[in-house]
């Protein structure tokens, strides 16, 4: 449990680091032309994810690390859609997820000051399908992810993405619960 904690400790501290640094790079891109963070369009993603075992039954480990990547496109300033997939370590045993992804982007209406401001926080929900070897069999199994995140955008293209959730598996994988940190960048094109 206290190596749980010290870990959770040192994904915030990072994430603290980063954000604390992110601005003086953010603003070093600054010029006279209009930037606009909230802008549609597809977009790439790259991140490093800490998962805690909220299970009941623990499956033999408290913590996993491990790899998420997604591609998504920005339908409208509130709105994306993503692809996304999850690879895990877990005491040998690599579980992978694959899912569609909805982020809905808490902006104010337009014409305030902050809709195309660097700082973009959302709400996701996943729904799709976890395989590997997680439970007695390797069948995959239903998988659902909420959470909360947010995206900050260093230039007009990459974005500093941040997130945390609640991820809760069915069929074979049901017992295992876990909360998701993840911290990763985004490239817009």
């Amino acid at each position: 449990m206290l190596r749980t904690i010290a870990r959770c400790i040192l994904v915030a501290s990072c994430a603290l680091a980063v954000v604390a640094v992110a601005p003086a790079i953010a603003h070093a891109d600054d010029d006279d032309e209009e930037q606009d963070f909230s802008r549609e369009g597809p977009y790439l993603g790259l991140s490093g994810i800490f998962a805690v075992d909220l299970s009941t039954d623990n499956l033999d480990a408290s913590e996993t690390g491990g790899v998420s990547a997604r591609a998504g496109f920005r339908v409208a300033p509130e709105l994306a859609i993503e692809v996304t997939g999850n690879w895990l370590s877990l005491d040998g045993r690599t579980p992978r997820t694959t899912g569609v992804a909805t982020r809905l982007y808490v902006l104010p209406s337009s014409g305030t000051a902050w809709r195309g401001d660097r700082l973009q926080p959302f709400a996701y929900g996943t729904w799709g399908v976890i395989s590997g070897q997680l439970g007695k069999t390797k069948d995959p199994a239903g998988h659902i992810d909420l959470g909360l995140g947010t995206d900050y955008w260093l230039t007009n293209d990459v974005a500093l993405q941040m997130q945390a959730g609640y991820t809760r598996n069915a069929g074979d994988a049901a017992r295992w619960r876990s909360l998701d940190i993840s911290l990763g960048l985004n490239w817009r094109y």
